[in-house]
């Protein structure tokens, strides 16, 4: 590789200063034409420093002279030298001075010791704002990239609030300075910042225009919810309140599970139906929650915010505005959910009824897989199902009223009020045919089913195989997971 050298010139202590290089037995500069905090990385690892603080750009530290030896400079931030670098070529240039470039080295004696400052700017009040960060006498912002709601967590606390409500991107307008902090990935539990995972200096594509920010509360009780547009009082528009303003929630991937836990929190049962399209007419004001993802067990619909987001203007999924208001129909009294298996040749097994609003009906086939079959033997006693089957009529049919569709349990649940699923409420189903269940019984199924390993390299290895009715099959990896194993 090229033989050059370099140091920093005119700095107000050894660790930052005009970048020069040594080459052919002259010092000179580099221009700043693209030059960016991964270059200057690459210069303060070459000086025994762990990283940059700042790129410097026009001459910050004064004007140099001799050749302008680099430029067009283009590093990863990973090399270990500059000439590993992609450049113009040695003395290839048509910089001046006015041009030469600079670098602020990481070193705890000039800059403190690595923990920073935070406030919050842009919001309309003390709780939400921008994040800027304070380090090196300078305040910056933080870049965008990975931010999430445990690090907003951490952030708040750091300010006395102990909770976070967002985390937000680009909300509150752009910053100015530097961006100290990249690709941000905390645990939620750290005491400062800094001691997070991230990349330090500006890593960002856009710039000032990523800058994070986070909405922060004293009370855990931040969230007031309403229903509007529905004929009773316990169905409508899902409506929040946050921060002074009402708003409304985005449909993307709105299900029961949301449902439910607003319901809940409203004071009903539960929900019988999660409804999205702006069922119950148009909402006015912002669009506060996009893309909640609750688990159905939070209390507060503000335990499902890692997965909600709060951005200025509305991400392509929620573009239509208010027309994709959600919405949600809850239980006014206790869901009585009782099942049974009938027409079959023993308790274990028959067609799945479900009774529900004093009338007994059935499920729809569309979605039914081995974890919806699963959560229904647990709810008879038994302790998973052996079987499914899609049958045309089968036995003597009690009800042809379709309570349920396109369940999605994932077999772990012990009722199926707590899988997914399209509502409650009678559906048309395009299935002729009814969802047939059977149900592991050490009664009537006199051995268990056997289980064989094949193809491993030895005989504790392998694609696990198992025997139902005399035919060897194998085991969908669907949820498979150690426990199983």
């Amino acid at each position: 590789p090229l033989s050059i050298s370099v140091r920093l010139a005119n700095g107000s202590h050894p660790a930052e200063g005009r970048v020069e290089v040594y080459f052919n037995n002259t010092w000179g500069t580099v221009c700043d034409e693209g030059w960016d905090i991964r270059d200057a990385n690459v210069v303060c690892r070459m000086l025994g420093y762990s990283y940059a603080v700042r790129a410097r750009s026009s001459a910050y530290f004064g004007e140099g002279n001799g050749p302008v030896w680099l430029d067009n400079v283009a590093c990863g931030g990973f090399e270990g030298h500059l000439t590993r670098c992609s450049y113009s070529g040695v003395g290839v240039s048509n910089c001046r001075h006015d041009r030469d470039a600079g670098v602020v080295c990481y070193n705890p004696v000039y800059n403190g010791e690595y923990n920073v400052t935070v406030r919050l700017a842009g919001g309309s009040q003390s709780s939400e704002g921008r994040v800027e960060v304070y380090f090196a006498g300078e305040w910056g912002t933080v870049c965008d990239h990975r931010w999430d709601i445990n690090d907003a967590k951490v952030v708040c606390n750091m300010l006395g609030y102990p909770v976070a409500i967002h985390a937000t991107s680009a909300y509150f307008g752009e910053g100015s300075g530097p961006i100290w902090l990249t690709s941000v990935h905390c645990r939620g539990t750290e005491s400062n910042i800094a001691s997070c995972y991230s990349r330090f200096g500006d890593y960002c594509t856009g710039g000032h225009s990523q800058d994070a920010g986070v909405v922060c509360s004293r009370s855990s009780k931040v969230f007031t919810a309403r229903l509007s547009g529905g004929r009773r009082p316990s169905e409508g528009r899902v409506e929040v309140f946050i921060n002074n303003m009402w708003g409304t929630v985005c449909d993307f991937q709105w299900d029961l599970l949301d449902a439910h836990v607003v319901c809940k929190g409203l004071g009903y049962y539960g929900a019988l139906n999660a409804t999205n399209a702006a069922y119950f007419g148009e909402g006015s004001g912002p669009v506060l929650l996009h893309y909640v993802r609750c688990t159905g067990t939070d209390d507060n619909l503000i335990d499902c915010l890692q997965h909600s987001y709060l951005t200025r203007s509305l991400p392509s999924y929620c573009s239509r505005g208010h027309s994709q208001d959600a919405g949600v129909v809850c239980s006014e009294v206790p869901l009585d959910i009782k099942v049974r298996l009938s027409g079959g040749t023993d308790p274990a097994e028959g067609k799945v009824e479900v009774y529900y609003n004093n009338t007994w009906g059935t499920v729809c086939p569309y979605g039914w897989g081995i974890g919806d079959a699963h959560v229904i033997c647990k709810m008879l006693g038994y302790l998973y199902a052996v079987e499914i089957q899609f049958l045309d009529f089968y036995g003597i049919s009690s009800s042809k009223v379709y309570w349920l569709n396109n369940v999605q349990c994932n077999g772990r649940e012990t009722n199926i009020i707590e899988c997914l699923h399209d509502g409650w409420f009678e559906h048309s189903c395009q299935y002729n045919q009814d969802v047939v269940v059977k149900c592991f019984d050490p009664y009537t199924l006199k051995s268990p089913i056997p289980i064989r390993l094949v193809d491993g390299s030895h005989s504790a290895e392998g694609r696990v195989e198992v025997n139902v009715k005399g035919e060897w099959g194998t085991i969908n990896y669907r949820y498979w997971d150690i426990r199983d194993a």
